[in-house]
C-alpha cells in the first residue's frame, strides 16, 4: 500500500494523462478487497488477494478435510457426496483468526448416473461475538469457481450462495473465507450444506472462533 500512496502523492504534483490513467487502474486493483458483513447483510462475494489485503496473509492453524454426503428425505439414495476443506489461518498482522472453506473437486458421482445435482448454499454458524466480520473469496489460490454472494442474516450465521442453477455436486470452489476479530478457535463449529432440492447434511465438530 505504501507504493500506491506515493504515487497519489506524484499525481498531485502535476502528472501526464497517461500516468493519471495508469493510477486508477492501479487503485482500482488495490479496491478489491473483502466486504464488511454485519447482522442482516446480503451482498455480492468480493473477490480478493494477499496483494491486495496483506493481512491475510499469515499461518494455517488447522486445515480439514470432511467427506459428506447428502440423501435424500427416506435415507434411501446419496444425491451428493464430497468434501469440505475447512482452514483456520491467524493473521501475520494482525493475529486474528480468519475462517476459509473450499469444496475440494471429486469425481464421485451418485446413482443413477444420469443424476446431477447442485449445491446452492454452505451455512456456516457461530460468528456472533466477534465482529466486526469481513466476507470474500481469494483469486490468488486453488480452484476455480466462488460463491457468488454472502449474507449474514442472523448474528450467529454466514452463508455462502451459488447462484442458480447452483455449484454441480462434484465441483471444486476456490477458498472463500469469513475475516473476524477472534483470536482463537474451538473444533465445535457446525456447518450446513442445502442442495437445491432442499435436501442438506449438517456437519458437526468444524472450525468456529472463539473472542480469546
Amino acid at each position: 500500500m505504501a507504493m500506491v500512496h506515493w504515487w497519489m502523492n506524484w499525481r498531485m504534483a502535476a502528472v501526464p494523462a497517461a500516468v493519471a490513467l495508469g493510477l486508477g487502474l492501479l487503485t482500482a486493483q488495490a479496491g478489491a478487497v473483502s466486504a464488511p458483513l454485519p447482522t442482516g447483510a446480503t451482498i455480492p462475494l468480493p473477490a480478493t488477494t494477499a496483494a491486495a489485503e496483506p493481512d491475510l496473509a499469515g499461518t494455517v492453524v488447522q486445515d480439514n478435510v470432511i467427506s459428506f454426503q447428502i440423501q435424500n428425505a427416506a435415507h434411501t439414495q446419496v444425491l451428493c457426496a464430497g468434501q469440505l476443506q475447512n482452514r483456520v489461518v491467524r493473521s501475520t498482522a494482525t493475529q486474528d483468526m480468519h475462517f476459509y472453506y473450499r469444496f475440494l473437486p471429486t469425481v464421485h458421482r451418485p446413482e443413477p448416473r444420469a443424476l446431477v445435482t447442485h449445491i446452492e448454499r454452505i451455512e456456516t454458524v457461530f460468528f456472533s461475538g466477534v465482529d466486526p466480520l469481513r466476507a470474500a473469496f481469494r483469486t490468488d489460490g486453488l480452484g476455480v469457481i466462488p460463491p457468488n454472494q454472502v449474507r449474514r442474516p442472523y448474528d450467529n450465521d454466514v452463508w455462502f450462495v451459488f447462484n442458480s442453477p447452483g455449484l454441480t455436486c462434484g465441483e471444486g470452489t476456490r477458498f472463500f473465507f469469513v475475516k473476524t476479530s477472534g483470536r482463537g478457535f474451538k473444533t465445535v463449529g457446525e456447518v450446513r450444506i442445502f442442495l437445491t432440492s432442499g435436501d442438506m447434511v449438517l456437519i458437526n465438530n468444524t472450525l468456529m472462533p472463539t473472542a480469546y
